[in-house]
């Protein structure tokens, strides 16, 4: 009769026994599974979460604890302020961050960009926002400018986006806001739009694998505009992971336009330095270039009272891992809409 402690099970003991960062995912994974429990470890995570400064520990939580414990397409929604609903959930760090701070009177997700578009859309009849993700910026707006009359145009070609951008959009009943699944780039056809987990690009990644990709639809905002009748657009926001310049010089038309439209666009550091190709190329349509001041950090201490603050280009975080920036051919008459900008940008 063999021992019970025989040696081949106790060689195998190891790969039965859980380090604790195993078992904290097992218990949050099961926890998750039961709607009550889920609901309970939510809140006291939230609370915990919005205790914490911004850094590892909290970074921890927002990610590795947060995914473990919701399922993939878990979603709630949350009252931003302004009164727009939007999903929370897992599905990337802008969805965790409506989940948990989404109700913050600072806002949760770059709120100075929010208020500037804002506060230049009551003036707009047409807004243009591609690469509207999952609605953060677009179904705010939207709702802002409705009293003005003015339309906001949302394209996202990911479908993952797409779809939570439809459920919030249907969140709110917002029937100034116009959707469609599509990429912008410098001339229309049918286009590969490469994938990196959520992320997407219609830029070929340099890192990783490039074999997720999906077949996406893809026009020039020129043509957009053409094809929708749209007659004065006031406002273009593109956050389009890199695809800035092409979706540019898609617009050139429209950019050159005597009533040209602002431009809030990403620009994201290289070599600490804030250069970007796409704040050249408008320069030399005759646009000035501002860095706006916003909370890129994730600190979330801004308050709902903290004005938007515009700076010249050249004092651009180069630390950050991106910032924002808006174009005008109108500067001066930025002061008249509340925002403050340097004296030095006039000068």
């Amino acid at each position: 009769m063999g021992s019970y402690y025989n040696s081949s099970i106790v060689k195998k003991w190891p790969d039965v026994l859980m380090t604790p960062r195993q078992l904290l995912k097992f218990v949050l994974r099961v926890t998750g599974r039961v709607s009550l429990l889920r609901s309970f470890v939510l809140v006291v995570l939230r609370a915990t979460i919005r205790m914490v400064p911004a850094g590892r520990i909290r970074d921890t939580l927002v990610g590795p604890v947060t995914s473990y414990l919701l399922p993939s397409d878990y979603r709630t929604v949350i009252k931003i302020p302004g009164g727009t609903l939007l999903n929370g959930g897992p599905l990337d760090i802008v969805t965790r961050m409506v989940l948990y701070f989404g109700s913050s009177p600072g806002g949760c997700w770059e709120p100075r960009t929010l208020s500037l578009a804002v506060a230049i859309g009551y003036q707009a009849s047409d807004i243009i926002v591609a690469g509207a993700h999952v609605g953060v910026l677009a179904v705010p707006l939207a709702q802002a400018v409705a009293s003005a009359g003015a339309r906001v145009h949302a394209l996202e070609p990911a479908q993952i986006m797409y779809d939570e951008l439809l459920r919030n959009v249907a969140l709110n009943g917002t029937s100034n806001l116009i959707t469609e699944r599509l990429a912008v780039s410098d001339s229309t056809g049918a286009g590969k739009l490469y994938l990196q987990g959520v992320r997407s690009s219609l830029i070929c990644p340099t890192k990783g694998s490039t074999d997720d990709s999906e077949e996406i639809g893809v026009i020039s905002i020129d043509d957009y505009v053409g094809r929708t009748g749209t007659n004065v657009v006031s406002l273009l926001v593109l956050d389009v992971e890199g695809a800035e310049l092409a979706a540019l010089r898609g617009a050139e038309n429209l950019l050159s336009h005597v009533e040209s439209p602002d431009v809030i666009f990403e620009i994201i550091p290289e070599g600490g330095s804030v250069e970007s190709a796409p704040a050249d190329y408008l320069q030399t349509l005759g646009y000035t270039v501002l860095f706006i001041d916003d909370d890129y950090e994730l600190k979330l201490r801004l308050s709902s009272k903290t004005p938007v603050t515009l700076w010249p280009i050249g004092l651009g975080p180069t630390s950050s891992r991106y910032f924002n920036a808006l174009a005008t051919r109108r500067p001066e008459r930025l002061g008249a809409l509340g925002i403050v900008t340097d004296p030095a940008t006039y000068s």
